[in-house]
């Protein structure tokens, strides 16, 4: 197996057992933004370690899609 895959699946072993133990909720110093995003996702359904799939993954998407969004505005501008 890659060492990208472990390393997910390892980050993912320890975020499920956070989230299993319910510290999204009772932890102070969880951001208001993870707090409603797991508390949504709870309510349709979700348990804690599929709340880990979407979290662990949001990074990936918040950047993969940021250079291709920076490139036309930048081709705009210098066109």
């Amino acid at each position: 197996m890659p060492k990208a895959y472990k390393a997910r699946s390892t980050l993912q072993n320890i975020a499920c057992k956070w989230y299993s133990e319910d510290h999204d909720i009772h932890d102070p110093s969880v951001s208001a933004l993870v707090r409603n995003r797991a508390g949504a996702l709870q309510k349709n359904g979700l348990l804690g370690c599929e709340i880990v799939k979407f979290e662990v993954i949001l990074p990936n998407v918040a950047t993969l899609n940021a250079v291709p969004t920076f490139y036309w505005p930048l081709l705009y501008i210098l066109d």
